[in-house]
Order: structure tokens, then C-alpha cells, then sequence
């Protein structure tokens, strides 16, 4: 497996991803490949994104932010996601371990992210070492 960072000519195989993984409950959310190429291509403006290769196809993917805040920078995974046929296999952890591994060389001492508690991967980021947050809450309001 190969973990590298992604180029545009990659946006369209990992919009299937996207397509394919966040269309599946939990979320459920209905993606067109040129929304996600779209969004891919907002996404590299101001973060990073890495790609999972195994025989030189991409099987995941991830999009990493660096913030700024007072008491300094954290990394927020803003995007992971890996194709449902090679997840069990490392892949997810290979992408998380990259996003660790990025922290420490930029001198990051926090790492977030958000899922959803009835995604499989909650379980999964428990396992690698990451803990639901006691301070942080997220909120949500729908406009209509």
C-alpha cells in the first residue's frame, strides 16, 4: 500500500469513493461525482489530501486542515474515507497514521475530527486511541 498526496487527476477516483462510501447509512448523503470534484477541488486550496494506492488504485482517501487557534495549531481531519471493499485491511489506520505523522512534523499536538456515532469507523478511531470529547459539543440547526 502506498499513502501519497493526491494531484487533481485523482479527484474523479476518489469522487467515487465519496460517492459510493457517503451514500451508505449513516449519513446517507447523495453525492454527484462533479459535487465531490468540486469539493475536492475547494478542499486542496487551503488543505491536504492523500490517497491510499493499493496496485495502483485508490482505495481511500483523506483531507487534512491545519488551524490556528490561541493556544496553537491542531490538525482536523476534515474528510477520511476508504472504499467499504478494503476497509478491515489498514487502509483507514495506514491514512491516520499519515495525518500523525504530518502533526508531529508541523509540531501539532491535537488531532480532531467528527463522525457520527453510529458510523463503524466511531469504534474503529476508539481503537487507534482517539476519545469522544468531554469539552467539545457539536451543534446543528437545519434552516428551512
Amino acid at each position: 500500500m502506498i499513502i501519497r498526496k493526491a494531484s487533481r487527476k485523482d479527484f474523479e477516483e476518489i469522487s467515487e469513493i465519496i460517492k459510493e462510501e457517503y451514500g451508505k447509512r449513516p449519513y446517507n448523503e447523495r453525492w454527484t461525482i462533479s459535487n465531490a470534484v468540486k469539493t475536492l477541488d475547494y478542499y486542496s486550496n487551503w488543505g491536504r489530501i492523500y490517497v491510499a494506492e493499493i496496485d495502483k488504485k485508490i482505495v481511500g482517501f483523506m483531507v487534512i486542515h491545519k488551524e490556528f487557534y490561541n493556544h496553537g495549531p491542531k490538525l482536523h481531519i476534515k474528510e477520511i474515507a476508504v472504499n467499504s471493499r478494503f476497509q478491515g485491511k489498514g487502509v483507514g489506520k495506514a491514512l491516520m497514521e499519515k495525518a500523525e505523522e504530518f502533526a508531529k512534523n508541523h509540531n501539532i499536538k491535537t488531532i480532531y475530527l467528527f463522525t457520527s456515532s453510529d458510523a463503524k469507523a466511531f469504534e474503529f478511531y476508539k481503537k487507534i486511541g482517539y476519545s469522544h470529547s468531554k469539552k467539545t459539543v457539536f451543534l446543528d440547526k437545519e434552516l428551512r
